[in-house]
């Protein structure tokens, strides 16, 4: 039977709370980021982007967009062998948020690269871990498993709605890194959401 304390969300233990919000930011982050990735990396110099030509943006993108996805494997290595669960989703907020802000600086291609290797190692160590925290909140017989499976990817897709609307007008309509740093400024959210969780 279900205590009052567990049914804090929805129904839910209360630590799906903290995993979907984390994930919100995340994936808003990430989606905020590629509403305007491949326009700041073609468009022209002189109006805030890098001035690529559009065959190599296009390239760049896919590249790193496939490595986002990849990094999943390294990352859970990573969780299980030597960082844990817990700690491996903070260090990969951790470098999310700085590869955002790495970009919320003009600082050209070197800081665009570097920020792709940060955001693929971040995503890479949060991405599974935090998915395999929800399915610890629940035992294998409970329920509620695979209904709070789907309130987190509520929090997934709320994320990724929200992220082009905010961050993709930020960064055409006003300017490339401050649509960045907002991007910088949501993981950053979900990584306090975190570590208070983790704290009490």
């Amino acid at each position: 039977m279900t205590s009052a304390r567990d049914r804090r969300f929805f129904g839910h233990p209360r630590g799906l709370a903290t995993l979907f919000f984390v994930e919100m930011w995340e994936r808003f982050s990430y989606y905020g980021m590629s509403a305007i990735l491949l326009y700041y990396l073609y468009d022209r110099t002189s109006e805030g982007g890098l001035g690529l030509d559009r065959a190599t943006s296009s390239a760049l993108v896919s590249i790193y967009g496939a490595l986002v996805f990849m990094s999943g494997v390294g990352g859970g290595w990573l969780a299980d062998r030597v960082l844990g669960m817990r700690r491996a989703v903070q260090v990969g907020g951790a470098l999310i948020m700085c590869g955002h802000l790495a970009l919320a600086v003009p600082g050209g291609l070197p800081a665009l690269l570097v920020s792709m290797v940060l955001i693929v190692a971040g995503t890479g160590l949060l991405k599974p871990n935090v998915s395999s925290l929800v399915g610890e909140l629940y035992s294998m017989k409970d329920n509620r498993r695979d209904a709070g499976f789907s309130v987190f990817y509520m929090g997934i897709n709320l994320g990724a709605f929200l992220a082009p609307y905010l961050v993709g007008t930020l960064g055409q309509k006003v300017g490339y890194h401050l649509g960045f740093g907002l991007a910088a400024v949501g993981m950053a959210a979900g990584l306090l959401v975190f570590s208070r969780s983790v704290r009490t």
